[in-house]
């Protein structure tokens, strides 16, 4: 801590090093610890110098932690990534020993002042400004300043001034003002409502041009009704422009079949307007994925027959490089003959491919097991249950209940890691014994389900089961252990005319299972 301390001021904005913390604009991404909202030097000053540079405080997530000390603390231990000190902690914390280097941490927005002895990230304001509101009486106002000019700190109990002492003679405190101004801050977090009169005086400029401007196309339109048709269509056509703002917009003039579309709307499908002119209704269909074709003129149809009032719905279109993009498409009739007969057709497209893979992948995610990528319960009882509705009378069906037998003494006497390792070395054994018709699940932990189909009778059923069971027993080595495994399996075969529930086949394997395993494990066993 220097000797002398200025009579300003300013903020420190902080992260650990290697944080990757470095810039402002870092910030949007960041947990920021501050001691309170209402801590001028590690707060409000060092916001102020976010929103200057052109940062949404709102976006931004604080944590308040009570202290300029906690803050530190918070930014060290990594419970924060950035944080809010006002200057001279730093220096307090070195001349300390909490803080043995500067090494430790990032200074953000660093600003080298060679007038200034303490490190800064900001402007700086006069020390322990105060503002008095207009409302406090003059007396009041030379006894409030009079009292705080005279605190003295060591005269008080440790910790019974924090936050109230340090003020000095007045200065500039416009910049301070105008900073809580910009940001409404306490005490200009309230706007006042303007009144009609400085409404007027401020723009009667604008308001008369505006009041003649209106009197104008009132008059226009009241002269020539064709005028007033042009102003509307054009007017609509405007509209529609900027409802589709940032997006490709089309419109669809059917007496003519052009379409009119917008740049945003080319490059989606990688061309150029130029490339694709002129655009007509057969091009885009040509660009339609055979499996959306049906759907999109079904709903194209009903919005040009009133029988819906617009359409929406997700189709792929063919890029110019040949590949697939996903387009969420909107549009409806937007004007009609006095017949009733479409005339004019507007939309959107917008693309969401990325939205598409995503939501593909929580579906696998939802579906297929991610150690071994076999098929989940949910995907195996949702197959089970289409293979029971389309079964005949000449219909094989059985059902494998497949639980290992010592695999916990694996992942005990080797690791997760290798019982890991032998789930997925066991799942594709289960996949390269059956067809491709068959159909292999894990039910969850050292669990598998099997569908079987396509089996002549009983005894063949019992041999595949078998040799589903010599090939789980086969040695299996990882990261140079070998290890051996067997299984027990329940077998509950499916009659074409059950009448069970899904949930009960799966549990009456489960039983058989069981059966087998404590017959002596290694074995199978039928549900009768």
């Amino acid at each position: 801590m220097t000797e002398w301390e200025p009579p300003v001021w300013g903020g420190v904005i902080i992260s650990r090093k290697g944080s990757g913390f470095k810039e402002l604009k870092d910030l949007t991404r960041a947990k920021i610890a501050i001691p309170s909202e209402s801590n001028s030097g590690a707060f409000r000053i060092p916001l102020y110098e976010l929103v200057s540079s052109g940062i949404r405080y709102k976006q931004l997530d604080f944590m308040k932690v009570g202290s300029n000390d906690h803050v530190m603390e918070a930014v060290l231990s990594g419970k924060a990534d950035v944080g809010f000190v006002r200057t001279g902690i730093l220096e307090n914390w070195l001349g300390r020993g909490d803080l043995s280097s500067l090494d430790e941490v990032q200074i953000i927005n660093r600003r080298d002042l060679k007038s200034f002895p303490f490190i800064l990230s900001t402007h700086l304001y006069p020390e322990w400004a105060f503002i008095i509101m207009p409302n406090v009486g003059s007396e009041d106002s030379r006894k409030i300043a009079s009292s705080l000019f005279k605190i003295n700190r060591s005269l008080f109990p440790e910790n019974e001034l924090d936050g109230i002492e340090g003020f000095v003679s007045p200065l500039n405190y416009l910049p301070f003002e105008m900073m809580l101004r910009e940001l409404r801050l306490e005490p200009y977090d309230v706007v006042q409502k303007p009144s009609f009169s400085e409404i007027w005086n401020s723009y009667w400029r604008v308001i008369s041009f505006v009041l003649l401007g209106l009197f104008a196309i009132v008059f226009a339109l009241w002269k020539s009704e064709k005028y007033r048709s042009i102003a509307m269509m054009n007017h609509k056509r405007l509209e529609n422009i900027i409802t589709a703002t940032r997006v490709g917009t089309w419109e669809w003039d059917l007496s003519k079949d052009l379409m009119e579309i917008n740049e945003h709307y080319v490059s989606q499908i990688g061309y150029t307007r130029d490339e694709l002119q002129p655009f007509n209704f057969a091009k885009f269909t040509s660009l339609v994925h055979p499996d959306d074709f049906q759907e999109m003129m079904r709903k194209i149809q009903d919005n040009l027959a009133v029988k819906q009032n617009e359409y929406e719905m997700d189709l792929r279109l063919r890029h110019k490089k040949g590949r697939w993009i996903w387009i969420h498409s909107r549009g409806k009739v937007i004007t009609r003959a006095k017949d009733g007969n479409a005339l004019l057709m507007g939309g959107t497209h917008v693309e969401v491919t990325e939205k598409k893979a995503f939501e593909e992948k929580l579906k696998r995610a939802a579906m297929f097991d991610s150690l071994t990528e076999l098929p989940g319960r949910n995907y195996f009882e949702e197959q089970l249950e289409t293979a029971l509705l389309n079964a005949n009378q000449k219909t094989k069906l059985a059902l494998l209940f497949i639980d290992l037998d010592g695999f916990k003494e694996v992942n005990d006497s080797f690791g997760h890691h290798a019982g890991d390792e032998l789930l997925k070395i066991i799942a594709r054994r289960l996949t390269d014994s059956t067809k491709s018709t068959d159909f292999v699940a894990r039910m969850g932990g050292d669990e598998f389900l099997v569908l079987l189909s396509g089996f002549q009778d009983s005894q063949q059923l019992y041999v595949i089961s078998e040799r589903i069971l010599h090939k789980v027993n086969e040695a299996v080595s990882i990261d140079g252990n070998t290890m051996h495994v067997s299984c027990s399996i329940g077998i509950r075969e499916i009659q074409p005319d059950s009448k069970l529930s899904v949930e009960l086949i799966i549990n009456q394997a489960d039983r058989a299972m069981y059966k087998a395993k404590n017959s002596g494990k290694n074995r199978i066993n039928f549900y009768l």
